[in-house]
């Protein structure tokens, strides 16, 4: 199973001081029950926690090549802030924001892949929620 966080598998002995070989009796008994009860509150509060962030953040992988081809190829693309991405119908691209990129564009399921002029290549994962497409987390809006 793959975890959205890395599992480490330790002993409740190495954070709470107590030994292995302890002999059993009712206080460490007691105690291995504490140190238990705060592990499992740990792993649900860990666990609360991804959940949580899973929910609010749009899932990616669900759109297909075909909807972020239609969504985006021939587009200029904007984010509330302004940012202009604009994606040729030939695989042009084009970024004007904090600066200014040009390069290739190639659609993949549930990505957009750029390949600038420099040689730089990054790829985005794009989603969509509510109508909304997302870029990574940011929302943009493409006409």
């Amino acid at each position: 199973m793959n975890a959205p966080f890395p599992v480490v598998n330790v002993r409740c002995t190495q954070f709470f001081g107590g030994h292995e070989n302890e002999p059993t009796s009712s206080v460490n008994r007691a105690k291995e029950r504490l140190r238990h009860t705060v592990l499992v509150a740990i792993a649900i509060s860990i666990g609360a926690a991804a959940s949580s962030h899973a929910k609010t953040h749009p899932s990616i992988g669900a759109l297909t090549i075909d909807d972020i081809g239609q969504a985006f190829r021939g587009k200029t693309c904007t984010t509330v802030a302004g940012a202009k991405f604009t994606f040729g119908q030939n695989g042009e691209y084009s970024y004007e924001g904090l600066w200014k990129n040009a390069g290739r564009y190639s659609i993949g399921a549930g990505s957009i892949t750029i390949l600038l002029d420099s040689g730089l290549e990054r790829s985005f994962a794009i989603s969509r929620k509510g109508g909304v497409f997302y870029m990574e987390e940011t929302a943009i809006s493409c006409r």
